[in-house]
């Protein structure tokens, strides 16, 4: 590898988006020159204290001046590496093949270190190592993967206004009108990602499965990535949500009849629901999930438009060198956000509050659990409060915490919704009929509002043309 090529693995790690994941794993001994040598010292302990690699020469050359104090280092050489990081930015000719040199010896590297690893456990090579090495060796193919980096490259805003066509697109709304009214689309997009943000046990995995439903009715394919439940839970519960029945009922059969007619009539417009088990915290990660959707692809020709999570802090990334917990967490979000880009998709996915913020009527995105960055990475977050009166009344609002665009955190903006936890049952309340049952009630607490709304249908309370299973036909989703 001549020097020449040398400097150009230098520009291909400072310019391209993925060098922050490559520079890690090159060596220092790729480099003949101390010159190069240092330049590539400097762009490591940047990316270290930094996070991320400089854009402009200028700050690598601060950087320089700030480590170099107090030692003895000649004027020829600060000057030779000077214009060695200034190169680092001159235009790259070429990329494609430096990128290919690169990801080869970060390959190569990495599968000496994985052989290395594993050398001492050839001798119990059972299920459980196995599926370890295959995890990492698959992370080590995926390091080939590429995006496409120039797709919204070549307009400027200003000089090629009238060139540029104006792609203003409404959401994809779902099944609750409240929770697209909240959002700027009415819905969401490609290629964003979305979080429900709970405590444990508030009907995360629920909603989201209504939300799924709510789709597929809509003629949409969704992808269920289970991380801590079971292939066979979310099929059943599912099929509760379709039919809304007990877990007694599904298992008697009760519903088998009508839920014959409802997939019947689903399928006709168009979508389908996927679900496949990827254990939690097991090295799974979001390559993973695209090998089987390539799978789905070439046996059925089926590919989703939505993916949903359950959920996606249960993943490890794909770069295998990632151990810090936090880190971790901010690349899979990354990698989704990434995977919907390039499959046209958008996803949700569930997350934990943390302690602080279980059983509170005020969640705001400091309740993120185990990395505040989540809420900087997602697009948009919606808070799921469940207090102790909410649970006993059956009772869940759904508020916004961050979004990119749409309304603003507040008291007012919020979604109520009536839970029936039983029978997988997730719906939205109508404020209109809820302000009739008042006024018939003559009640104004939340439990005795509860138990009114409850009574609907029966004797105690006469709602005529309103009924909670179904809503009435003008505002029923479906």
């Amino acid at each position: 590898m001549d020097v020449r090529f040398q400097r150009n693995i230098l520009k291909w790690l400072v310019q391209n988006r993925r060098g922050v994941d490559f520079l890690p794993l090159m060596e220092e001994r790729l480099f003949d020159l101390a010159e190069l040598k240092a330049a590539f010292q400097l762009m490591g302990g940047y990316l270290k204290e930094y996070k991320k690699l400089p854009k402009r020469a200028e700050s690598l050359l601060q950087y320089f001046r700030r480590e170099s104090r107090g030692q003895t280092i000649s004027d020829d050489l600060v000057e030779r590496i000077t214009l060695e990081i200034e190169a680092c930015y001159d235009l790259l000719s070429d990329p494609e093949i430096v990128q290919d040199s690169v990801v080869e010896y970060a390959q190569s590297k990495a599968m000496r270190e994985i052989l290395k690893d594993y050398r001492t456990k050839v001798d119990e090579l059972d299920g459980t190592v196995l599926n370890s090495l295959l995890q990492d060796v698959n992370k080590v193919i995926d390091m080939a993967r590429q995006g496409d980096e120039a797709a919204d490259l070549g307009k400027l805003l200003l000089r090629h206004h009238h060139e540029i066509e104006e792609n203003i697109l409404d959401g994809h709304p779902c099944c609750y009108a409240g929770l697209n009214a909240l959002t700027a689309k009415n819905g969401f997009l490609t290629p964003e990602l979305i979080v429900f943000l709970g405590q444990p046990k508030s009907f995360k995995t629920g909603l989201l499965l209504n939300i799924a439903l709510g789709y597929v009715r809509a003629g949409l394919n969704v992808y269920y990535v289970d991380c801590e439940n079971s292939k066979n839970s979310i099929v059943r519960r599912m099929r509760q949500a379709m039919v809304k029945a007990t877990y007694t009922e599904m298992r008697k059969q009760t519903y088998s009849k009508e839920l014959d007619e409802i997939v019947l009539l689903t399928s006709k417009m168009g979508g389908d629901f996927g679900v496949d088990y990827y254990a939690g915290n097991s090295g799974k990660t979001i390559a993973d999930v695209e090998r089987n959707l390539q799978w789905y692809k070439e046996q059925y020709n089926w590919v989703p438009d939505v993916i949903i999570y359950d959920y996606l802090d249960l993943m490890d990334s794909t770069n295998r060198y990632v151990k810090n917990e936090q880190e971790k967490i901010q690349k899979v979000y990354f990698e989704a956000i990434d995977l919907n880009s390039r499959l046209g998709t958008f996803c949700f996915t569930g997350s934990q509050v943390n302690r602080n913020a279980v059983n509170k009527e005020d969640i705001d995105m400091t309740a993120f659990a185990k990395d505040f960055g989540k809420a900087a990475n997602c697009h948009a977050a919606f808070a799921l409060i469940r207090t102790a009166d909410m649970m006993e009344t059956g009772e869940m609002h759904i508020k916004p915490i961050a979004q990119r665009e749409g309304v603003p955190p507040s008291s007012h903006n919020k979604v109520r919704m009536k839970l029936n936890e039983s029978r997988m049952m997730c719906e939205e309340i109508d404020e209109e009929a809820i302000e009739l049952i008042r006024k018939r009630a003559g009640k104004t607490d939340l439990k005795a509002e509860a138990a009114a709304y409850n009574a609907l249908g029966s004797n105690e309370v006469d709602i005529p043309d309103f009924d909670f299973n179904t809503g009435d036909d003008e505002k029923a989703p479906f």
